[in-house]
């Protein structure tokens, strides 16, 4: 019995991480009217609102633009001004900064415009995606729902909003691996933008992404390629190539390629990726070190575990120094080199790794998600293979429970 847990964990591939695409909803395009546009002349501001329609072919913005235009007062304009700077700081890796903005930004827009604006709903949905980012994934289930509670009592749920807000909160059930809510909500992002007849626009284009990334993950790969290579042929017409949307397809697809046994394909498509990344963000940014993890799941699954293993370390290097150590995306790294370790018969390496990893999941109350499963899973192998029986039986057990739930 013990033989056959092993034998399935030393086939299982690593944790890949697929690029999620958070998109705020086509309102935040507004939001980045700087206070200096805001104060400008009139004339000002219809130049860059004319802009604005260029570059995205949508009136709605134009419209929008108009509005926020209307009911920002000068005083408001802070509220502007906090959204930015926590996108930006959020961008830059900062997120202690990030998260700091932009809970100021939601307190100053419930102030400013009361808790059934639209401005507050933007509020929210930015704040929900920062924290969400830092891994307190709970706190941002509770405001990605509140948000759209408020949008579907106020404004509907055929509102952009309320697409916007499901296909982030899809975003948020995939980090916590829950696919079937991921899913759904994110269907439900789906019919709601092709209601609206946005199936052109980057929100929506997002959404397909991320359903792409549930189907990969169960194993629905057909799916998962049509959803990738859609995304991609997007990017290739709508992104240069030195952009993020860009290189998030060059990503996902990689991984529809190795799916399909195109292993020549899905290296390139990474290598491009990593140059690229390295490039124009650098190589502390975040889908640098995401790059690093699919090119060792690459390796890896391909049997080349030495090679795999210089990838995965300094992935988990990186994500330990732009998430910190008590991150569920440092976990996961960490779980990673316990299997190549496992795959490498450096057990005690891998147990330490896995330990770690263990610990992480605890102080973060993830034990009811499969990621801590998993962790259990790897635990119950390695004390096996070290000749610690009983704790090996009782991981295995509590890996069962977890999975029952």
């Amino acid at each position: 019995m013990f033989m056959s847990r092993i034998a399935l964990l030393l086939s299982a591939q690593l944790h890949r991480t697929l690029v999620l695409s958070v998109h705020y909803s086509a309102f935040s395009d507004t939001l980045l009217i700087t206070a200096s546009v805001l104060n400008a002349s009139g004339e000002a501001v219809l130049k860059y609102l004319i802009k604005l329609e260029n570059d995205s072919g949508s009136m709605k913005i134009i419209y929008l633009a108009f509005l926020l235009l209307l009911t920002v007062s000068s005083s408001a304009q802070t509220w502007v001004e906090l959204n930015n700077m926590a996108l930006n700081m959020e961008k830059k890796g900062d997120l202690a900064a990030a998260l700091n903005y932009a809970k100021k930004a939601v307190e100053k827009a419930k102030i400013e415009f009361g808790e059934t604006h639209i401005n507050y709903v933007h509020s929210l949905e930015a704040y929900a995606v920062i924290v969400n980012h830092s891994g307190d994934y709970k706190m941002a289930e509770q405001i990605f729902l509140n948000a759209k509670l408020i949008v579907e009592k106020n404004f509907g749920k055929t509102h952009d909003y309320y697409a916007s807000l499901s296909s982030n909160l899809g975003v948020l059930y995939i980090n916590l691996t829950l696919y079937s809510k991921a899913e759904q909500v994110l269907i439900e992002a789906k019919e709601t933008y092709e209601k609206n007849n946005d199936k052109t626009s980057p929100g929506y284009m997002s959404c397909i992404g991320n359903l792409g990334v549930v189907y990969n993950a169960t194993t629905e790969y057909k799916k998962a390629r049509i959803c990738f290579e859609m995304v991609y042929a997007y990017s290739k017409s709508n992104y240069k190539k030195n952009e993020q949307g860009y290189f998030t397809s060059l990503l996902n697809l990689s991984s529809a390629c190795k799916n399909a046994g195109e292993f020549v394909k899905a290296e390139a498509f990474l290598i491009e990726a990593k140059e690229g990344i390295a490039k124009v963000y650098g190589k502390q940014n975040q889908q640098y070190s995401t790059c690093l993890n699919n090119l060792g799941d690459y390796f890896s699954g391909i049997g080349q575990h030495e090679k795999a293993l210089p990838y995965l370390l300094e992935a988990c290097e990186t994500n330990g120094k732009n998430l910190g150590e008590n991150h569920p995306d440092y976990a996961r790294s960490l779980v990673n080199l316990a299997t190549i370790y496992l795959h490498l018969e450096k057990y005690n390496v891998a147990l330490a790794q896995a330990k770690k990893a263990f610990g992480i999941c605890k102080t973060l109350n993830l034990e009811e998600t499969p990621m801590y499963a998993k962790v259990l899973q790897t635990l119950g192998t390695l004390y096996q293979l070290v000749g610690e029986i009983k704790q090996s039986e009782q991981y295995y057990l509590n890996a069962a429970n977890v999975k029952k739930h």
